[in-house]
């Protein structure tokens, strides 16, 4: 079968065209027109022939590393570690004592470790240096926590911890200038 160049008339159409022939995205429920996620306004963006599993689990993982959710819940964790958040690059930078110590954005929560402790924390499942971008260079100082850990809330608070005791600011005494 010949294939037709034809040129699409809105940007539904050139989606569709973009993901092949036979592709069939659902309605939206509001305008009827097919729902290729931010287009319309829906979280739904899966067609009809993609299990719920599937969907779901996707949904959960776009949910969970929503910078907000992920500054609740790295409070949670640690209530008694004086912690800051600034929005940075559109996510958000954690800070305890002035220096950051963790990275939050739609990648995930992303710990700043000295290379002993990213060791150990890239050998849990799941756990990886962050890369804001695929074509960008992986982090080598922040490494993103593992689902696994950021449910288990003892482990996470002693994770925090070490970034913080990483990155606390040195306390030696600076030397005195002679004025001469």
């Amino acid at each position: 079968m010949k294939s037709v160049a034809r040129r699409a008339t809105n940007d539904d159409e050139e989606t569709a065209l973009a993901r092949g022939p036979g592709f069939r995205a659902p309605l939206h429920p509001g305008c009827g027109r097919p729902d290729f996620g931010a287009l319309c306004g829906s979280e739904r963006f899966w067609d009809d022939s993609l299990s719920v599993r599937a969907g779901t689990a996707v949904r959960e993982a776009k949910l969970a590393s929503d910078p907000k959710r992920l500054q609740a819940q790295l409070e949670a964790a640690v209530p008694d570690i004086a912690l800051t958040f600034r929005a940075m690059f559109g996510g958000i930078l954690a800070y305890a004592d002035g220096k950051p110590v963790a990275s939050l954005s739609d990648v995930g929560l992303a710990l700043k470790l000295v290379a002993e402790h990213q060791e150990a924390l890239l050998k849990s499942k799941g756990a990886k240096r962050l890369q804001y971008e695929p074509d960008q260079p992986p982090s080598k100082s922040y490494i993103i926590v593992p689902p696994s850990l950021m449910r288990d809330t003892d482990r996470l608070h002693d994770w925090v911890l070490k970034s913080v005791e990483c990155n606390k600011p040195s306390q030696k005494p600076r030397a005195k200038r002679s004025r001469n």
